[in-house]
């Protein structure tokens, strides 16, 4: 006879490895530690990447609209700008990632603890049938 608890349990177990288990075996490889500085790292590069580009677009937008009016320009406030702009971009995009990293690693532990214990039950269950 087909046990239903079983059943249920052997569903959700075959959900969880379609959907989600290679995804959260691979963060599992990590301390959460270093899965948040990996984070972190990507963020940065990604930060300085994207401020970088901006700043291009900006001085080639600058030089288009008004290429005499930067020679009046004092250039080290300019720099001095963009320097505090691009370390608030950092800082508050580190920020961001680093409660988003924390929160993503602690779903991911609970889900890989809740699939433990199904399969826990799982396996201790003893079969009613008669062989």
């Amino acid at each position: 006879m087909l046990d239903r608890d079983k059943i249920i349990l052997m569903t959700r177990m075959a959900m969880y490895e379609k959907n989600e288990s290679e995804k959260n075996l691979k963060l599992f490889g990590y301390y959460p530690n270093d899965f948040i500085s990996m984070e972190l790292l990507k963020g940065f590069l990604c930060v300085t990447i994207s401020f970088a580009v901006g700043c291009g677009l900006y001085f080639l937008y600058l030089l288009g609209e008004s290429g005499p009016a930067l020679q009046n320009m004092n250039l080290w406030v300019m720099l001095r700008n963009i320097l505090i702009y691009y370390i608030i971009a950092v800082l508050g995009y580190g920020l961001i990632i680093y409660y988003v990293s924390k929160a993503r690693y602690a779903k991911m532990k609970q889900s890989l603890r809740g699939y433990y214990e199904n399969l826990k039950a799982f396996c201790g269950r003893k079969t009613d049938s008669k062989a």
